[in-house]
Protein backbone atom coordinates (compact mmCIF):
# COMPACT_ATOMS: atom_id res chain seq x y z
CA UNK A 1 0.00 0.00 0.00
CA UNK A 2 1.58 3.38 -0.71
CA UNK A 3 2.72 5.41 2.19
CA UNK A 4 0.43 8.55 0.93
CA UNK A 5 -2.70 6.63 1.01
CA UNK A 6 -4.68 7.36 3.72
CA UNK A 7 -6.91 4.70 5.18
CA UNK A 8 -8.46 3.67 8.21
CA UNK A 9 -8.66 0.45 10.15
CA UNK A 10 -11.18 -1.32 10.98
CA UNK A 11 -12.43 -4.66 12.12
CA UNK A 12 -13.16 -6.19 8.66
CA UNK A 13 -15.35 -9.10 10.49
CA UNK A 14 -17.86 -6.65 11.86
CA UNK A 15 -19.91 -5.24 8.84
CA UNK A 16 -21.43 -3.03 11.36
CA UNK A 17 -18.09 -1.15 11.98
CA UNK A 18 -17.26 -1.02 8.44
CA UNK A 19 -20.89 0.96 7.80
CA UNK A 20 -19.75 3.24 10.58
CA UNK A 21 -16.70 3.43 9.42
CA UNK A 22 -17.72 4.24 5.53
CA UNK A 23 -20.28 6.98 7.70
CA UNK A 24 -17.72 8.53 9.23
CA UNK A 25 -16.02 9.04 5.93
CA UNK A 26 -18.74 10.56 4.48
CA UNK A 27 -19.26 12.94 7.56
CA UNK A 28 -15.40 13.94 7.40
CA UNK A 29 -15.63 14.80 3.46
CA UNK A 30 -18.87 16.47 4.00
CA UNK A 31 -17.23 19.16 6.81
CA UNK A 32 -14.71 19.33 4.51
CA UNK A 33 -16.94 20.77 2.02
CA UNK A 34 -18.35 23.26 4.07
CA UNK A 35 -21.84 21.50 5.17
CA UNK A 36 -23.37 22.93 7.89
CA UNK A 37 -24.74 19.71 10.11
CA UNK A 38 -27.92 19.99 11.50
CA UNK A 39 -28.29 18.89 14.46
CA UNK A 40 -32.20 19.03 15.28
CA UNK A 41 -32.60 14.86 15.53
CA UNK A 42 -29.80 14.69 17.98
CA UNK A 43 -31.05 17.79 19.97
CA UNK A 44 -34.14 16.05 20.52
CA UNK A 45 -33.02 13.14 21.49
CA UNK A 46 -31.10 14.36 24.11
CA UNK A 47 -33.61 16.25 25.77
CA UNK A 48 -36.04 12.90 25.80
CA UNK A 49 -32.48 11.23 27.18
CA UNK A 50 -32.17 13.94 29.98
CA UNK A 51 -36.17 14.03 30.75
CA UNK A 52 -35.99 10.09 31.37
CA UNK A 53 -32.21 10.06 33.42
CA UNK A 54 -34.23 12.66 35.16
CA UNK A 55 -37.15 10.92 35.99
CA UNK A 56 -35.24 7.96 37.02
CA UNK A 57 -32.75 10.25 39.25
CA UNK A 58 -36.38 11.40 41.18
CA UNK A 59 -37.39 8.02 42.26
CA UNK A 60 -34.10 6.88 43.39
CA UNK A 61 -33.57 10.30 45.10
CA UNK A 62 -36.33 11.59 46.32
CA UNK A 63 -35.49 11.60 50.55
CA UNK A 64 -38.96 10.41 51.82
CA UNK A 65 -39.30 7.08 52.22
CA UNK A 66 -41.35 4.45 50.69
CA UNK A 67 -44.84 4.76 51.30
CA UNK A 68 -44.84 8.93 51.74
CA UNK A 69 -43.07 9.32 48.27
CA UNK A 70 -45.61 6.65 46.45
CA UNK A 71 -46.87 9.35 44.57
CA UNK A 72 -43.45 10.52 43.13
CA UNK A 73 -42.39 6.98 42.41
CA UNK A 74 -45.33 6.74 40.79
CA UNK A 75 -45.48 10.21 38.32
CA UNK A 76 -41.42 9.21 37.76
CA UNK A 77 -42.43 5.70 36.51
CA UNK A 78 -45.25 6.93 33.93
CA UNK A 79 -42.77 9.70 32.87
CA UNK A 80 -39.90 7.21 32.61
CA UNK A 81 -41.87 4.97 30.29
CA UNK A 82 -43.61 7.82 28.20
CA UNK A 83 -40.09 9.55 28.20
CA UNK A 84 -38.47 6.55 26.60
CA UNK A 85 -41.31 5.56 24.61
CA UNK A 86 -40.36 8.88 23.07
CA UNK A 87 -36.58 8.29 22.31
CA UNK A 88 -37.15 5.00 20.92
CA UNK A 89 -39.68 6.34 18.63
CA UNK A 90 -37.79 9.23 17.43
CA UNK A 91 -34.31 6.45 17.31
CA UNK A 92 -36.18 3.83 15.41
CA UNK A 93 -38.76 5.33 13.50
CA UNK A 94 -37.60 8.49 12.55
CA UNK A 95 -33.90 8.51 12.66
CA UNK A 96 -33.76 4.90 12.06
CA UNK A 97 -31.21 5.00 8.95
CA UNK A 98 -29.93 8.32 8.90
CA UNK A 99 -26.56 9.41 10.00
CA UNK A 100 -26.24 12.72 8.30
CA UNK A 101 -28.31 15.99 8.40
CA UNK A 102 -27.24 18.79 6.66
CA UNK A 103 -26.77 21.70 4.32
CA UNK A 104 -24.96 23.55 1.63
CA UNK A 105 -26.44 26.16 0.05
CA UNK A 106 -23.47 27.41 -2.37
CA UNK A 107 -22.42 23.80 -3.26
CA UNK A 108 -26.30 23.12 -3.96
CA UNK A 109 -26.93 26.31 -5.86
CA UNK A 110 -23.90 25.57 -7.87
CA UNK A 111 -25.59 22.40 -9.23
CA UNK A 112 -29.04 23.41 -9.54
CA UNK A 113 -28.54 27.23 -10.85
CA UNK A 114 -31.54 26.97 -13.44
CA UNK A 115 -34.01 25.38 -10.72
CA UNK A 116 -36.12 28.06 -8.81
CA UNK A 117 -36.83 25.87 -5.74
CA UNK A 118 -33.74 25.51 -2.84
CA UNK A 119 -32.75 22.38 -0.88
CA UNK A 120 -33.04 23.33 2.34
CA UNK A 121 -31.81 19.86 4.03
CA UNK A 122 -29.81 16.77 2.89
CA UNK A 123 -30.36 13.67 5.16
CA UNK A 124 -28.15 10.80 4.18
CA UNK A 125 -28.86 7.32 5.16
CA UNK A 126 -26.73 4.36 5.04
CA UNK A 127 -27.60 0.58 5.67
CA UNK A 128 -26.52 -2.88 5.27
CA UNK A 129 -28.78 -5.33 3.31
CA UNK A 130 -29.76 -8.06 5.48
CA UNK A 131 -29.51 -10.93 2.86
CA UNK A 132 -25.70 -9.80 1.87
CA UNK A 133 -24.00 -8.49 4.67
CA UNK A 134 -21.45 -7.04 2.21
CA UNK A 135 -23.82 -4.29 0.53
CA UNK A 136 -23.55 -0.99 1.85
CA UNK A 137 -26.45 0.96 0.93
CA UNK A 138 -26.70 4.99 0.74
CA UNK A 139 -29.68 7.15 0.05
CA UNK A 140 -30.42 10.77 -0.14
CA UNK A 141 -33.73 12.70 0.94
CA UNK A 142 -33.94 16.33 0.06
CA UNK A 143 -36.24 18.62 1.74
CA UNK A 144 -37.10 21.74 -0.13
CA UNK A 145 -37.73 25.33 0.86
CA UNK A 146 -41.38 24.55 0.51
CA UNK A 147 -41.05 21.26 2.81
CA UNK A 148 -41.36 18.93 -0.35
CA UNK A 149 -39.37 15.66 0.15
CA UNK A 150 -37.13 13.88 -2.54
CA UNK A 151 -36.18 10.81 -1.92
CA UNK A 152 -33.65 9.01 -4.04
CA UNK A 153 -33.12 5.63 -5.27
CA UNK A 154 -30.50 3.18 -3.47
CA UNK A 155 -27.21 2.55 -4.41
CA UNK A 156 -25.80 -0.63 -3.31
CA UNK A 157 -21.72 -0.61 -2.79
CA UNK A 158 -20.01 -4.08 -2.43
CA UNK A 159 -17.76 -3.69 0.82
CA UNK A 160 -14.79 -5.64 -0.56
CA UNK A 161 -14.60 -2.73 -2.91
CA UNK A 162 -13.78 0.26 -0.68
CA UNK A 163 -11.82 -1.96 1.82
CA UNK A 164 -8.77 -4.22 1.87
CA UNK A 165 -8.33 -8.01 3.15
CA UNK A 166 -6.39 -6.77 5.80
CA UNK A 167 -9.50 -3.93 7.21
CA UNK A 168 -8.54 -1.05 5.51
CA UNK A 169 -11.22 1.19 4.46
CA UNK A 170 -9.78 3.51 1.23
CA UNK A 171 -11.29 6.94 2.28
CA UNK A 172 -9.88 7.83 -1.47
CA UNK A 173 -12.33 5.35 -2.87
CA UNK A 174 -15.39 6.19 -0.31
CA UNK A 175 -14.98 10.31 -1.17
CA UNK A 176 -14.91 9.44 -4.91
CA UNK A 177 -17.91 7.00 -5.24
CA UNK A 178 -20.03 9.40 -2.67
CA UNK A 179 -19.03 12.91 -4.87
CA UNK A 180 -20.69 11.43 -7.84
CA UNK A 181 -23.44 10.06 -6.67
CA UNK A 182 -24.25 13.53 -4.11
CA UNK A 183 -23.48 15.90 -7.23
CA UNK A 184 -26.06 13.73 -9.83
CA UNK A 185 -28.72 12.97 -7.08
CA UNK A 186 -28.57 17.27 -6.52
CA UNK A 187 -28.75 17.85 -9.49
CA UNK A 188 -31.28 15.84 -10.54
CA UNK A 189 -33.88 17.11 -7.66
Amino acid sequence: MPKNQKVLPINKYSIYELKAGIDKEIQTYLGEEDFEEIQKFSNIKILFGLLTVTCTGTAYLYPLPFPKNYYIILFSVIGYLIFSTIYWYIDKKIIDTIFYVGKNEDYCHKLRSKKPKKISEIRIHSDIEDSNKHIYKLWFDFILEDGQKHVSDKFDFNCTEIYDERGYIHKEKVIKIFKVLLKEQVAKV
